[in-house]
């Protein structure tokens, strides 16, 4: 058996909105529009008008969508206030995964960041293999641990590569430390033979 809800069916007029009402007291003659869906299909939650499939608005104080976990009591939940919103879990820490469950990026309670670690022990803390970059062009050669450049990828800052050389200026260091350009030093450099 269908129950059908505004119309639609047979020679019946179809709804072009349906409307949910609620009131502070079961004697009150007029209630308070509480949700509605629209002839687009959109659900328009404190809104009369909803923009997406699912629009919730509120004013005063910050609105929230909850995904709770009855048996442990975990909740999910997004929130949006003044100048801000956030995403989190009430009782634990939130991670970001892909196909298969697997947890790419997680945020401890206590704050610090793991990518490719469940137990971040720093504020940042990336394990496993991968790369580390920042600029304007991506790591393609694959011998590179560590990236950085500036104006849009066009300078090389500095370069860390798999063998351990370490480039400043250059994006192929020859030694342990290769210099493009000037250096200054200082302090006691020891070590260094002619």
């Amino acid at each position: 058996n269908n129950v059908y809800i505004g119309g639609g069916f047979g020679s019946r007029n179809s709804a072009t909105a349906i409307r949910f009402y609620t009131a502070s007291t079961t004697t009150a003659l007029t209630g308070t529009e509480r949700m509605r869906i629209t002839s687009a299909g959109n659900v328009g939650i404190g809104t009369t008008s909803p923009l997406t499939n699912l629009h919730i608005a509120t004013s005063g104080s910050a609105a929230q969508l909850s995904l709770e976990r009855t048996d442990t009591s975990d909740t999910l939940k997004l929130v949006i206030g003044s100048s801000y919103g956030y995403l989190q879990n009430t009782t634990g820490p939130l991670s970001l995964g892909t196909t298969g469950g697997t947890q790419q990026l997680h945020i401890a309670t206590s704050g610090n960041v793991g990518i490719g670690t469940t137990s971040p022990v720093y504020k940042l803390d990336v394990r496993n293999s991968g790369n580390i970059f920042y600029g304007g062009t991506d790591l393609s050669d694959n011998t590179s641990v560590f990236r950085l450049r500036s104006n849009g990828g066009s300078q090389e800052l500095l370069e860390i590569k798999a063998d351990g050389n370490v480039g400043i200026g250059t994006a192929s260091p020859g030694a342990k430390l290769d210099v493009a350009g000037t250096g200054n030093f200082t302090g006691l450099v020891s070590g260094i033979t002619p």
